[in-house]
């Protein structure tokens, strides 16, 4: 899962992302992995935070 835009790279996520990706969540088995893309390593998010959202 990730926030991007036509042509550009991936962007933190947004508030629709997080309601978008939470609308579809009950719909994905739990032994199904899910990736996360958020932009923790350019330091604009930490890992605890993307995990609660």
């Amino acid at each position: 899962m990730s926030e991007v835009e036509h042509g550009e790279p991936t962007r933190p996520y947004s508030c629709d992302a997080v309601s978008s990706f939470s609308s579809v969540l009950s719909s994905v088995p739990e032994r199904v992995p899910i990736v996360l893309e958020p932009l923790i390593d350019l330091g604009q998010s930490d890992v605890e935070t993307e995990l609660r959202r």
